[in-house]
Formats: structure tokens, sequence, C-alpha cells
């Protein structure tokens, strides 16, 4: 081959690379938007699906406790794979999320700087309470592990969090597996 002939086979084989690099990102992005029923885009997908006890109980193979005293109750399963009960107790935003995980990990969705760490349990599950300060209130996650099923299990309040508070609604809301 001569070079113009070089030449022109590099020119087409760079356009041919960059038309499939081209494609594949547009196949991507499609994946990742929802779209009408004629086709249209309308954002991307959310992991959070509503659901309700039943299906979570189906899906999963998680139940959850509904608290005493707790009001909005909702349910969702985020990313196929973590259930999710919100609700208000005692006046407060709660999150409880059970997800099965193969060990100790944060599934609460909670990202502060805590200004305090406390070791505790619930039940015969060790657990860690988390607490800080946010908009002149305190949030707070307890968070504990169930290895006997292999379920990480997290429990927030959005605001007037304590650890008393926190350690009571993770009681209710999940019940230890013993053996």
């Amino acid at each position: 081959m001569n070079l113009k002939g070089y030449k022109v086979f590099s020119l087409l084989f760079a356009a041919f690379c960059v038309l499939l690099c081209a494609s594949g990102c547009s196949l991507q992005k499609k994946k990742n938007v929802l779209q009408d029923d004629d086709g249209t885009a309308v954002g991307i997908a959310n992991p959070v699906v509503q659901s309700d006890p039943q299906e979570i109980l189906e899906v999963l193979g998680i139940c959850f406790n509904e608290p005493e005293g707790a009001s909005g109750v909702r349910y969702s399963i985020i990313g196929g794979k973590t259930a999710q009960m919100d609700f208000v107790w005692k006046g407060i935003e709660c999150t409880a999320r059970i997800s099965g995980e193969p060990s100790f990990t944060d599934i609460s969705g909670m990202y502060f700087s805590w200004k305090s760490e406390i070791n505790t349990n619930v039940g015969r599950c060790a657990a860690t309470v988390k607490l800080a300060e946010a908009g002149g209130s305190t949030t707070g996650v307890c968070l504990w592990y169930d290895t006997v099923p292999g379920l990480m299990c997290s429990v927030s309040m959005k605001n007037d969090a304590t650890q008393e508070l926190l350690e009571a609604i993770a009681r209710q809301v999940y019940t230890i597996v013993y053996v």
C-alpha cells in the first residue's frame, strides 16, 4: 500500500472508530432514560419504585414491622435490592431500610459529618448510632447487621434524633432472627 492509500485507510478507520464509539454512547444513554408511550425521552430512570409490604416480602423476602403510632407510612424498593419504609413517628420523619448484604455496610443514604458515633445493640445485633447537627436540629441513624439471615438494617431520623429514640424505633421496625 502506498502512502496515499495508507492515509485514506487511516482516515476511514478513524471515522469508523468514532462512529462506533458514538453509537455505543448513544445506546448507553438510552438505557438510562425513561420514555413516553411514543418513545419521547422524559428523564433518567429512578431506582426507587413505590411498593407495598406484600410485594417487598414476595420480591425481597423482607418484612417490616410498622411502628406503633406511625403515620403516613410509604413503602418502596430501591434498585431492586433494598426495602424502604418512610413514616412519621412522634412527629419525626423517619426512614427504615433493610437489604440483603454480605456484611455490615451503610445503607442509610445519610451522609453527614457525624458529631458522635455510639456502639450499642439492637437485640443481639451489634449496632452503631450516629448523630449530627443539621439545620438547628439533630439528625441521626442507627445501623445494624443481622448475621443469621444476612440482612443490613438502618433507621434514620431527619430531626430531633437521640440515641434512645433511634434504638426504640429500630426495635420496632425489625424483628431480630434468633437461632
